[in-house]
């Protein structure tokens, strides 16, 4: 658009040039005679007009590049919103990710089995393992009253086979243990 009324003006002002000099060539030799300040404001009345119209072609162009500017800064102003709203789920991800890091490296991971006793018949070997990683390799648990403390990854218990029943709740037990951890 800036183009068009650049190109409007430059064949308007020599459209014009050629008019008034169309006018005035007759004359040429009394417009050479007049005193100056008649000349001053012969010239002033002449290109009067093609000062107001340029004028008015800067306005007109002014005002295009206004109105394309704020287009233009409206677009940023979106962009930059648009920017913050990624921005601020990027860190509600990372801290999501940060949480689960953190209750992954104390989650027990807790596998409970009875298995034979060699030595009799009569008992049977309860086997607590915990393959979690980090802090959760360190932790105590409760069965029937007696407390045992496991910090290596396998744990022996004795149960006599008039426990076994017990496994059950043991085992469910262990489960609840295990989906309540975070």
């Amino acid at each position: 658009m800036a183009r068009l009324l650049t190109v409007i003006g430059v064949l308007v002002t020599i459209l014009y040039s050629v008019f008034i000099y169309c006018l005035i060539s007759p004359q040429l030799d009394k417009l050479r005679t007049l005193p100056l300040n008649e000349l001053g404001d012969f010239l002033a009345g002449v290109f009067g007009p093609l000062a107001i119209f340029w004028l008015i072609l800067g306005f007109l162009q002014q005002g295009k590049e206004l109105q394309q500017s704020t287009e233009a800064l409206e677009l940023q102003a979106k962009e930059l919103k648009n920017s913050v709203e990624q921005q601020k789920g990027l860190v509600n991800a990372t801290k999501e990710q940060i949480t689960e890091i953190r209750r992954a490296s104390i989650r027990p991971n807790l596998e409970i089995y009875l298995q034979s006793n060699i030595a009799s018949m009569q008992f049977m070997d309860l086997h607590l393992e915990n393959t979690g990683s980090g802090t959760a390799k360190n932790g105590s648990s409760r069965f029937r009253g007696v407390t045992t403390t496991y910090s290596v990854k396998h744990i022996r218990i004795n149960v006599g086979l008039r426990h076994q029943a017990k496994y059950a709740e043991i085992n469910a037990l262990y489960h609840k243990c295990h989906s309540n951890v975070f």
